[in-house]
């Protein structure tokens, strides 16, 4: 989840160009945005020097989130080293600002019932590449 429409936007497009092949039936360019209020705890916040310092000192953060591997292995360790249900990331579209964010959600240290953590849904209009 994006903090901000321009970030889903950013990731979005940059998940169009990098996972979608040409060979594939029509790309995803149209989507529905949806603007949602959480209540979640504990989230860990990677958005802060400290916590990668925090985390055996990743080296380059936050540009080594560019690394696949090692966002994924990251998120990884997270999930079952820690009490946290969600990671707030740098959006690797704006990765010169920590301000601008995604929120990583592991859907499976929470509840069945999403009415326990999501306490509100609106819809924010739609996404259109292209």
């Amino acid at each position: 989840m994006a903090a901000d429409p321009a970030i889903a936007i950013a990731e979005y497009a940059r998940h169009i160009d990098r996972d979608y092949h040409p060979d594939l039936a029509g790309r995803p360019l149209r989507r529905r945005m949806y603007r949602l209020r959480m209540h979640l705890d504990p989230v860990l916040d990677l958005c802060i020097p400290d916590a990668w310092l925090a985390l055996g000192g990743l080296k380059d953060a936050p540009s080594c989130f560019l690394d696949e591997a090692i966002a994924r292995a990251t998120a990884r360790f997270v999930r079952a080293a820690t009490p946290a249900v969600a990671m707030r990331v740098p959006s690797v579209a704006f990765l010169d600002d920590l301000t601008r964010w995604s929120l990583v959600v592991f859907l499976d240290k929470l509840p069945g019932d999403p009415r326990s953590y999501v306490t509100s849904v609106t819809d924010a209009g739609l996404i259109q590449i292209g």
